[in-house]
């Protein structure tokens, strides 16, 4: 029959832009899911070259895999520390080999330790742990029997993983593992969001079936009479609006695809790098078919059902289908249906429903540190790749600028994602808003504290032990819960460990961390921060006197503007200075003719460095290697330097009238009087001479000559060298301990010298913040030189890079503006497509309203009615039915949110979402959604108002 096709395909203008309104929500929800997508299918790109097969479990059955008994021991310093025992077979990648008596610990040398256990004590050999294992470098590493007897109080299993995510256990390498769950948890709310989008569309085509049911009134009569049952032109207008459904929902899924795709092409076009691979996976194309599928259904339901309600009052007599406006009290309507009630509150809901999600997600990541800002590597794509200097935050504090240094985790725990933060407690509560509710800030590397959420999501208390694998290195350790910590947005889902246990984690070089939060902009407190700042100096150690000193000084210009800067060196009284100019990053390296001070030992400055500078008469002979202390006629050997440092060939040597010439190393062999006193060494070379007093003892003992030079690093936080040379001036072999005591770090080794032998090694110290600290060289049990450095850390370089890597807001807000841009245009965005769909729809509810009255309206318009005063009544009744909807609606969004919340389904990469429920943005919101309502009737109002009499009493609308 024709009538079939006329009302499957005959669609009107209204029905065009029903179309239009429908592939405009399906666009922008395919193009949400297909960003949102690429962006977590990168992530796990990039997370996928950290997979790891192996998973970890407490008291776990190991299958085919390895156990490792662990005891809780305590030294006799009465530190707690964990004693792991490997079983002799194991065959573990990357699982440490316990000696074969004793044990492997984080000690500097070889000591003797006692342990004591739960169930005993046990004394062990304690060798220092060398290089990376995947077992914490804090635990002592023995065999199984010692850890039996010592008392085991936990066994991990290690085992393959089965494939997939696993559900129990940690894998020692957890990145993967993180960004994977996180992605499917991404999924959960898009699809809520995509059943936001099939509401609005069900409201859209209720209404527009509505109306075209009124429209074609006349027709649907004449068809009845000659035999169409109601129920199958029902079917037939479902039919027709599962048609436009359709076609909007096709239209919106190539909109979503294409547009994305066509936007990252233009910006690679332009010359922009990104990385996004925008293809659909299987999941991701599962739920967008679903979602054009669903809206096709949602319209025919809709539609049907529409249609079986107007149709029942179409087939009857005028007026059967609708009664006259009723006039009563100031909230009575005058003109349109109450029946617009619902359809207005369920737009509206979903407008609300958008709004306190976003409102959710954004409260979520800018909560924590939002008062301040981060700073990270300027040149880093992502914080989590950034590498910044732990030493620049000391730098920030000394200027007044609170800072804490820290370190990003990526790990699961039972098959939960949890984000993780190595941080200094004191600097991290210093910049952030939260508090301890219980217990205590961690002590060591072995203690962590939990968030309150994410306390329960685990079920940890204070006092328990959690397993944790590595980040985005295999590792393994344990923490012991000393704290809940309570705080607002990414707070309280944050696993806080020490920044020691974080680097094992992620495999960071020493003294680095991902960022610096800080409380404040810290580039007031460096107004002169940008600029040229000097990067290395470097200088000979020794000169003659009255030759010039070359000072080399590497410069570059950290800002963004061209800068000049003078820089000056000097030595005593000589002084010189250069004037540099550089582009913005430019670097370059000058080179400054420095006049030599008198001869002495000098401290050379240039650009705010500073080095030692020898200067040595042209004349002046060295006596070296000698020393202090002589038993009665002992042998031993005398090295003599010329001022350049060479060796003096042609010199003699002279004691107490014994005389020695030197050979071609410039060394002479003298023995040393019988009688005990104090002489005097003498050395000449060619006229110029240079003597020493040495004291002959019968209490002397032959030990080697030892010298210690303490060299700073000359770049910003650089870690000091020293230098130690030991010489054995006897005519037999001598053997002693060597130790160089540093700050926090002391290095040991045995040395073993023939007869006049020489040797030279160096000792790395630890990174430290700017200070003086000490450093002594032992030889044996006594103490032999002692000397004093600074490390300074560069203030203009700090600056510089608080200037460049700066940005407002938290980390997490960082992390999510380098992904998708502005965390809040993309919100707002979201907010604002969120209030197109609900005009669109509230629009047709309205309308519909209206239409179901058009032929009173077009009486009281014959009948003098003016449009204005029709449109001013449209409006009345529109606020008369927009307050109670929009509070409806408030209550409605909000209450879907939080049920979706309470289902878990607000939990996105181990981040639990709180629904926002601030009575200002609420009420905000209701306003909102209020004028929505109102602005879709003013649509609705103008429409009518406009359109004559004769139209509005005819049959076709």
């Amino acid at each position: 029959m024709s009538y079939r096709r006329e009302l499957l395909v005959r669609w009107s203008r209204r029905d065009r832009l029903a179309v239009v309104v429908i592939a405009v929500t399906v666009a922008f929800l395919v193009a949400t899911v297909v960003v949102l997508t690429g962006v977590s299918s990168q992530t796990v790109a990039l997370a996928d070259q950290h997979e790891s097969s192996l998973v970890a479990e407490f008291d776990g059955s190991p299958g085919d895999g390895t156990a490792l008994p662990l005891a809780a021991a305590r030294l006799d310093s009465g530190e707690r520390v964990t004693v792991v025992g490997v079983p002799a077979n194991a065959s573990v990648e990357g699982l440490p080999d316990p000696p074969a008596d004793g044990a492997l610990g984080p000690t500097e040398n070889l000591t003797r330790q006692r342990l004591v256990g739960e169930r005993g004590a046990a004394t062990l050999t304690v060798r220092p742990r060398a290089g990376r294992s995947i077992v914490s470098p804090q635990w002592y590493v023995t065999d199984v029997e010692t850890v039996e007897r010592l008392g085991v109080t936990r066994t991990v299993a290690l085992r393959t993983a089965d494939g997939g995510v696993p559900t129990s256990g940690v894998p020692l390498r957890g990145a993967l593992a993180f960004f994977v769950v996180g992605a499917r948890q991404l999924l959960v709310p898009l699809s809520v969001a995509a059943a936001g989008g099939t509401v609005v569309v069900g409201i859209l085509i209720s209404s527009i079936t509505r109306m075209s049911v009124r429209d074609r009134r006349d027709d649907l009569r004449a068809l009845y009479a000659t035999g169409a049952s109601p129920g199958r032109l029902a079917r037939l207008f479902a039919a027709r609006a599962g048609l436009l459904a359709a076609v909007g929902g096709t239209i919106g899924y190539a909109l979503g695809v294409v547009v994305p795709n066509a936007l990252v092409n233009l910006t690679l076009t332009l010359g922009y790098p990104v990385a996004l691979d925008l293809a659909l996976g299987p999941t991701a194309g599962l739920l967008v078919a679903g979602l054009v599928v669903g809206v096709a259904v949602v319209g025919a339901v809709a539609g049907y059902l529409a249609a079986r309600s107007t149709l029942r009052g179409s087939v009857l007599p005028d007026g059967a289908s609708g009664g006259a406006a009723r006039s009563g009290g100031a909230l009575s309507l005058r003109l349109l249906s109450p029946r617009a009630f619902l359809p207005t509150a369920g737009s509206l809901a979903v407008f609300v429903a958008f709004v306190v999600l976003v409102g959710t997600v954004g409260a979520t990541f800018t909560a924590i540190g939002a008062t301040g800002g981060t700073i990270t590597e300027p040149d880093a794509i992502h914080p989590v790749a950034s590498h910044v200097d732990q030493r620049h935050a000391t730098v920030l504090r000394s200027e007044g600028v609170e800072a804490s240094p820290e370190i990003l985790l990526f790990t699961m725990v039972d098959g939960e994602p949890v984000f993780g933060r190595g941080v200094n407690y004191t600097a991290y509560a210093a910049v952030s808003d939260g508090r301890l509710v219980e217990g205590r800030p961690p002590n060591g590397p072995g203690e962590a504290i939990v968030g309150e959420s994410l306390a329960d999501r685990l079920d940890v208390r204070v006092g328990e032990s959690i397993l944790l694998g590595g980040s985005t290195a295999t590792g393994l350790t344990t923490v012991t819960v000393t704290g809940v910590y309570s705080g607002e947005g990414l707070g309280d889902d944050q696993l806080l460990v020490p920044l020691d246990t974080a680097r094992y984690l992620r495999d960071l070089p020493s003294g680095t961390v991902n960022l610096i939060r800080v409380g404040s902009d810290p580039s007031a407190a460096f107004a002169n921060a940008s600029g040229i700042v000097a990067l290395d100096v470097t200088a000979p150690d020794r000169v003659r006197a009255g030759e010039p000193v070359p000072v080399n000084v590497s410069l570059q210009n950290v800002g963004d503007d061209t800068a000049t800067r003078t820089v000056e060196v000097a030595a005593g009284s000589a002084e010189r200075s250069r004037t540099v100019t550089l582009d913005p990053g430019e670097r370059t390296t000058v080179t400054v003719a420095l006049p030599s001070p008198p001869p002495g030992t000098w401290n050379l400055t240039a650009a705010d460095r500073r080095t030692r500078l020898a200067v040595v008469d042209e004349e002046s002979p060295r006596i070296e290697g000698v020393p202090e202390r002589l038993p009665p006629g002992a042998t031993f050997t005398v090295g003599v330097r010329t001022a350049a440092g060479e060796p003096a060939s042609n010199a003699t040597v002279a004691l107490d009238g014994d005389r020695a010439p030197t050979d071609g190393n410039g060394s002479a062999t003298l023995a040393a009087p019988d009688a005990p006193g104090t002489y005097r060494l003498a050395a000449d070379v060619d006229g110029a001479t240079a003597s020493r007093r040495v004291t002959v003892s019968e209490n002397a003992t032959r030990e080697p000559v030892a010298t210690l030079r303490v060299s700073p690093s000359t770049e910003a936080f650089g870690s000091a060298t020293a230098r130690v040379r030991l010489v054995n001036p006897w005519d037999r072999p001598v053997t002693r301990s060597v130790r160089v005591e540093g700050p926090e770090r002391t290095r040991a080794r045995e040395v073993r010298l023939a007869p006049g032998e020489r040797t030279t090694f160096e000792a790395p110290l630890s990174r430290q913040p700017p200070g003086t600290y000490a450093v002594s060289l032992r030889v044996g049990d006594a103490v032999v030189a002692e000397q004093r450095y600074e490390v300074t850390g560069d203030r203009r370089l700090a600056g510089a890079l608080a200037s460049s890597g700066y940005s407002a807001g938290s980390d997490a807000g960082s992390i999510v503006e380098r992904s998708f841009g502005n965390l809040w245009v993309v919100l707002g965005t979201i907010v604002a497509q969120g209030a197109f769909m609900s005009i669109g729809s509230t629009t047709a509810a309205f309308a519909g309203a209206v239409h179901a009255r058009r032929r009173s309206v077009g009486v009281r318009r014959a009948t003098g009615m003016s449009p204005r005063r029709l449109l001013r009544l449209v409006l009345r009744d529109a606020l008369v039915l927009a307050i109670p909807a929009s509070l409806f609606a408030v209550a409605a969004g909000v209450s879907l949110v939080a049920l979706v919340g309470a289902l878990g389904a607000l939990t996105v990469f181990g981040v639990g979402f709180t629904v926002v429920t601030d009575p200002v943005v609420l009420g905000g919101t209701a306003l909102v959604a209020l004028a929505l309502a109102v602005a879709s009737a003013a649509v609705v109002a103008r429409r009518f108002a406009r359109a004559t009499p004769a139209e509005l009493l005819g049959g076709d609308g």
